[in-house]
């Protein structure tokens, strides 16, 4: 059955969706950790610009 899907492509992950987490952006540094847990330094995950 998963080799059907995915040679159609059909198979579909339920993955969580990445939401801006709530906290106040101005008391926190662009090199600091990011909020959110990934481990990510602030300006490399959720501090991105476009």
């Amino acid at each position: 059955m998963l080799v059907e899907e995915a040679e159609s492509g059909t198979i579909k992950l339920n993955l969580p969706k990445r939401r801006p987490p709530s906290f106040d952006i101005d008391q926190l540094g662009r090199n600091a950790p990011c909020p959110c847990g990934s481990g990510k330094k602030y300006k490399q995950c959720c501090g991105r610009e476009g």
